[in-house]
């Protein structure tokens, strides 16, 4: 979970009224794991009738969107953010029974509370790891409008897969922050990220944008399997230098680093 940023008081909720939107989460995520069961074959399994067409909705706003910005809301500290899990844990539960139309209304209210809660985020703690967030958050603020405006599933797919990619792709960011990074990793990063949602759109219109969008994919996991073996490098050298008796107050870059006191000699300032 990423920083908070707020606090715990009267503009926050308890932590006990958190646990009911988790359960609502929850429901969205066992009725779509039937639903989807039922669609590979399984068709004795008990299911809710609409499960089975509705299966990417339950899984990814129902039960995604709701854990999704309920964490972000838990995070950012103020009580209207947690009106992103309740719409959405809400409108997976419409998605069983009410109109479509009503329940897509529910998502699309809890995925706008949610790119509002991470701008708020931005303007009190602007980084690349709080903008990628936000424009996940969008991404799937654009694909449940388009489930709302009447469109077929299919064409919020390209918005989810870059909704759950740049929430990822921030999330790994942000827990290798304290790590060094390459420049040009980072512009790559930057690349790669805006060319995932600009596929997207463009899926709309041609169905060459999704061979775009699976590049963009591709080239962002070579991104991330480079920047895990750079992380683990970074772990190693200063376990390494721990082990032989090196304090450093400044993070070894490169087998660089400055000696604190009392301590012996050997790992200079770049």
């Amino acid at each position: 979970m990423g920083p908070r940023i707020g606090v715990i008081g009267a503009r926050d909720i308890s932590p006990r009224w958190r646990f009911p939107l988790l359960v609502l989460g929850v429901v969205s995520l066992a009725s779509g794991v039937l639903g989807g069961l039922l669609r590979v074959g399984f068709g004795w399994l008990p299911a809710p009738g609409a499960a089975p067409a509705l299966h990417g909705a339950l899984m990814v706003s129902g039960f995604f969107g709701t854990v999704i910005s309920l964490e972000r809301a838990v995070a950012l500290g103020r009580g209207w953010a947690y009106g992103a899990p309740l719409a959405c844990g809400l409108g997976g539960l419409a998605l069983l029974g009410a109109p479509p139309r009503f329940a897509y209304a529910l998502l699309t209210l809890g995925a706008g509370v949610l790119v509002l809660a991470n701008a708020s985020i931005m303007r009190r703690q602007a980084s690349l790891e709080s903008a990628t967030l936000a424009a996940g958050a969008t991404c799937w603020l654009v694909g449940s409008a388009v489930l709302l405006a009447g469109q077929p599933m299919a064409s919020a797919v390209p918005w989810w897969i870059a909704f759950f990619v740049l929430t990822i792709g921030a999330e790994r960011l942000e827990l290798s922050r304290y790590a060094p990074r390459p420049p040009a990793a980072r512009k790559a990063f930057v690349a790669i990220a805006s060319a995932i949602p600009l596929a997207a759109g463009f899926a709309l219109f041609s169905a060459a944008a999704w061979r775009v969008q699976g590049a963009a994919l591709f080239a962002l996991a070579g991104l991330s399997v480079f920047a895990t073996g750079w992380a683990i490098k970074f772990i190693l050298i200063t376990r390494a230098a721990y082990n032989q008796g090196f304090a450093l107050p400044h993070t070894p870059i490169r087998g660089s680093g400055i000696p604190g006191p009392a301590v012996k000699p050997g790992w200079t300032s770049p």
